[in-house]
């Protein structure tokens, strides 16, 4: 696996921080959480 194809996560024991533009390539374009 390439860096270029990992997507950093943070995450704690009540949430999970992502970018949007990390959200896009997870969920689609324009998804909201």
């Amino acid at each position: 696996m390439l860096d270029s194809d990992k997507i950093p996560v943070e995450v704690s024991n009540r949430h999970v921080h992502l970018s949007r533009e990390h959200i896009e390539l997870l969920f689609g374009k324009e998804h909201q959480l």
